[in-house]
C-alpha cells in the first residue's frame, strides 16, 4: 500500500514455512520480518521501518491482511497512523512514518498471548501456547485463519468506526511424529495432520461447532474496543463496504447479502443470493445513478479444508456470478434446488486395517483440498460419495494416473506407491459408510420423511 501522505510504501508479510518453528529455524530467533509491516520508500525501496506483530510465529499468523492509514486523536493530538488487524487476533495502531508503536490490544478471545508489551507491542506469550517448543498437542484460538483473514475491513469517516469481519476457528496443533520430513504433492507443514483433524464422535463435533464464530465488529481504533457487533451463524463471512450514507454492506456464507446501519449495526436490508459470499462489495456510480455489486461465490481455505465443519452457517455450493443493487431494482434469480445433494450408498465392504493406514495418507495428501475427515463441504467433490471409490482401477485412474489433470486433480503416483493410493480408498469408504445414514437423515423433508437417496450402481 502506498501512502502519500508519509510518502511511503508498507507491505504486509506472510509466514514461514514449515509453520513448524522448532523445524522451520531450530527454534531459534524471532524470524525477522514474517508477520510484519515493512515501510520503505517508493523510489528506490530503501528500507526505513518495520513492525513485527508476531515473532517466533509457528500458527501461520501472518500479517498480509489489510493496511489502513487514518489521521486520529491520540493525547490531544493528531497523528497519522497505520491500523491493522492481522490473522493474530490483535488490533495494532503504529505512527505512519516511523513505525512507532502506539497501541494494540485483542479484537477477539485469544489464548496464545496474554497482551502486548505496552512499550514495544511485542506478544507476551503463553507457555501452553508455544506448541513446537513444548512438544505439546495445543488447541489454540485464533488458529491457522486466523481472527481476520483477507475479507477486507472498511473505516466511515463518519462515525469514526472501522468495521471488521472477524472470526473464530480453532485449530489443533501437534509436532509432527519423528521430526519433519517433506511429503511430495503435499501440504509441508510440520503438523501432525491427523491430529488437526477432528474426531467424528457427535459429541466432539457438537463442542467443536460451538466454537465456531462469526462476527462483524465495530471497533473503536483510539478507545481500541468494541462498540457494537453483529453476531453471524458461522465464520467466513464476507468483506465489508461502508458509504457516506451510512450503511454497511455484506455478503454472509451463507448466502445472504445485508445492508446495516452503520450507526447501530440495525439490518436494514437482507437478499438470498444463494451462495457463500466472501468478496467484499464495491459501489460506483453510471450517469448519476448508484449501484452496489458484490462477487458472489463460495470458497476459500475454509469450506475447502475444513470439511463438515465448513457448513457451519448451513449447507452451500458454489455458484460464481456477479450481482448488483440499485434502489429501483427488480430483478430475481431462478428459483434454488432445496434438495442440497443426496448422497450414494457406498460400497458395504472394507479393509478396515488398510482404511486405518489410509487415513494418514489422507490427511497428508487430500484433506486440504476434499476436506477434513474425508467430508467436503460444497465446493470441491466429496470423495465419499464419488463413484470412483467403488472400483480399485477407477481410483487409481484418477489418483494415480492423472485422469482428471485436465480439470485441476493433480495425479499423485510419483508421491504415494499403488497400495498407498488404494489405502484411501478403503478409507473414504469406511467413512462413507460411517457418515451415509447421518447424511440422509439430515436431509429429511419438512414432515421428517428421509429423502430418497441415490442408491450406487453396483460393480460389474
Amino acid at each position: 500500500m502506498y501512502d502519500p501522505v508519509s510518502d511511503l510504501v508498507y507491505l504486509a508479510v506472510g509466514n514461514g514455512s514449515p509453520w513448524n518453528y522448532k523445524y522451520r529455524s531450530e527454534g531459534i530467533g524471532n524470524n525477522l520480518f514474517l508477520g510484519s509491516i515493512v515501510a520503505v520508500k517508493p523510489e528506490t525501496g530503501e528500507y526505513v521501518w518495520h513492525f513485527q506483530a508476531t515473532t517466533m510465529d509457528q500458527w501461520d499468523y501472518t500479517s498480509v491482511q489489510q493496511v489502513m492509514t487514518l489521521d486520529v486523536p491520540i493525547n490531544g493530538e493528531m497523528r497519522h497512523v497505520v491500523v491493522q488487524a492481522p490473522k493474530n487476533g490483535f488490533f495494532y495502531m503504529l505512527d505512519a512514518k516511523t513505525g512507532e508503536f502506539l497501541a494494540g490490544k485483542n479484537y477477539v478471545y485469544e489464548n496464545w498471548a496474554s497482551g502486548l508489551d505496552p512499550l514495544t507491542g511485542r506478544p507476551i506469550y503463553k507457555p501452553e501456547g508455544l506448541w513446537t517448543l513444548n512438544g505439546n498437542f495445543w488447541y489454540g484460538i485464533p488458529g491457522p485463519l486466523g481472527a481476520h483473514n483477507f475479507m477486507s475491513m472498511a473505516y466511515s469517516p463518519k462515525t469514526h468506526l472501522i468495521y471488521l469481519p472477524a472470526h473464530q476457528i480453532p485449530f489443533g496443533y501437534q509436532n509432527q511424529v519423528g521430526g519433519f520430513k517433506a511429503h511430495p504433492d503435499a501440504w509441508n507443514l510440520g503438523l501432525d495432520m491427523t491430529k488437526t483433524g477432528l474426531p467424528d464422535s457427535a459429541e466432539a463435533r457438537s463442542a467443536y461447532l460451538k466454537d465456531l464464530k462469526g462476527e462483524l465488529l465495530a471497533w473503536d481504533p483510539v478507545k481500541m474496543e468494541t462498540v457494537w457487533k453483529i453476531d453471524h451463524k458461522g465464520p467466513w463471512n464476507g468483506g465489508v463496504l461502508a458509504t457516506g450514507g451510512d450503511l454497511l454492506f455484506q455478503g454472509l456464507a451463507n448466502g445472504e447479502f445485508h445492508a446495516y446501519d452503520a450507526t447501530n449495526g440495525a439490518d436494514l436490508y437482507k437478499f438470498d443470493a444463494q451462495s457463500g459470499i466472501i468478496a467484499p462489495p464495491i459501489t460506483y456510480s453510471v450517469n448519476g445513478k448508484q449501484y452496489v455489486a458484490v462477487e458472489v461465490g463460495w470458497g476459500g481455505i475454509y469450506p475447502i479444508s475444513m470439511g463438515a465443519m465448513g457448513r457451519t452457517s448451513g449447507w452451500t455450493v458454489n455458484h460464481s456470478y456477479v450481482a448488483v443493487f440499485s434502489l429501483d431494482g427488480t430483478a430475481k434469480l431462478p428459483a434454488m434446488n432445496e434438495l442440497g445433494f443426496l448422497p450414494v450408498k457406498p460400497p458395504a465392504e472394507y479393509d478396515t486395517k488398510e482404511a486405518a493406514k489410509g487415513y494418514f495418507q489422507y490427511q497428508t495428501y487430500c484433506q486440504t483440498c476434499h476436506g477434513d475427515n474425508g467430508e467436503g463441504s460444497g465446493v470441491l467433490p466429496d470423495l465419499r460419495w464419488s463413484g470412483a471409490i467403488r472400483h480399485e482401477d477407477a481410483f487409481y485412474n484418477v489418483v494415480g494416473r492423472g485422469a482428471l489433470t485436465a480439470y485441476g486433480m493433480d495425479r499423485f503416483d510419483t508421491s504415494m506407491k499403488p497400495e498407498e493410493i488404494e489405502s484411501i480408498r478403503q478409507y473414504l469408504i469406511k467413512r462413507a459408510n460411517e457418515s451415509y445414514q447421518r447424511e440422509v437423515d439430515a436431509r429429511k423433508n419438512d414432515q421428517g420423511v428421509p429423502l430418497t437417496p441415490v442408491v450406487g450402481i453396483p460393480p460389474q
